[in-house]
């Protein structure tokens, strides 16, 4: 994807960064926004600010920003992000000072690789707002971010559309992480199912999901058995016996078991074990970080 410094259906306000009256007279509403993203947002350098696991997880990088662009209605052509070491370019910074399109959001970041995408993003909304280097043109927030002379993000977005997406971040986490692979495979078709009742030999199972496409059925659950870098071989014998309460249901044709370690690796004496099991996927981080899937 090719970054835009604007859309098609340019509609330009003039604005200025210094900000007049001093206070400014914003609405309450837009007043609560700002005060949200200097203070309160998930995982910002604040006291008041609440961590986020699913921002945080390298597992949801790019599925939880995917979800965070679907919900600004923004695409991958409205966002850069720029290699640590180097810096905006004069020219696209001026480009939205001064005169801003509000048609369109735009996000560029010079990106801290240690932090998933939407906390670079978090990051520097916060910085922009607690230097005082923003302003508010309509409903539109515009602001920048300097380090030590350097030019190191420009965000403009719809602040209150942002701060409704992430409400979820802050959900219950089993919740909120078996949405985002919900919406995953929903954009590709599948027909998915939270939660449902699967009648075992002796007894009502419910797995976090189920999903079904072209005839196959496939079985969710999330483990979280270990939270180490790589998963020991012995643990990973001990999940699958506990997955043995599906024996019966995985008899069905066209019937898969589909485990997430999505805060763990496999090690290369798991992931042969995983091939001698039939109807048996596995997606640990490694997997889950490569998911560039739209959702």
């Amino acid at each position: 994807m090719t970054f835009k410094l604007c859309c098609d259906h340019r509609k330009t306000q003039k604005y200025k960064i210094d900000h007049r009256p001093k206070p400014k007279d914003w609405d309450k509403d837009l007043l609560d926004s700002i005060q949200m993203l200097l203070w309160y947002i998930p995982n910002i350098d604040s006291v008041q600010s609440k961590p986020s696991s699913l921002i945080r997880n390298k597992a949801y990088d790019n599925i939880f920003f995917s979800y965070i662009l679907e919900a600004l209605e923004m695409t991958d052509d409205d966002v850069k992000f720029i290699d640590q070491g180097q810096e905006i370019d004069k020219k696209t910074w001026d480009y939205y000072h001064e005169e801003i399109c509000t048609s369109c959001q735009k996000i560029l970041i010079v990106k801290r690789p240690a932090n998933t995408k939407t906390e670079n993003l978090l990051r520097c909304i916060r910085n922009s707002v607690a230097h005082g280097d923003f302003n508010l043109v309509g409903d539109t927030f515009i602001g920048f971010n300097q380090y030590k002379g350097e030019r190191k993000a420009i965000i403009k977005v719809k602040p209150k559309k942002l701060l409704a997406a992430l409400n979820l971040s802050l959900t219950v986490s089993e919740y909120s992480r078996a949405i985002m692979v919900e919406k995953i495979l929903k954009k590709n078709d599948f027909e998915v199912e939270r939660e449902p009742a699967l009648r075992g030999k002796n007894f009502i199972i419910r797995p976090d999901l189920i999903a079904k496409k072209n005839g196959k059925t496939y079985i969710i659950e999330f483990k979280r058995d270990y939270n180490g870098t790589y998963m020991p071989p012995e643990i990973f014998e001990h999940t699958l016996k506990q997955m043995s309460k599906y024996e019966d249901i995985l008899r069905q044709k066209n019937t898969d078991l589909v485990l997430i370690l999505d805060n763990t690796r496999l090690t290369q004496a798991s992931i042969k074990l995983i091939r001698e099991k039939k109807n048996l996927k596995v997606i640990d981080i490694n997997i889950m970080k490569d998911m560039t899937v739209k959702i």
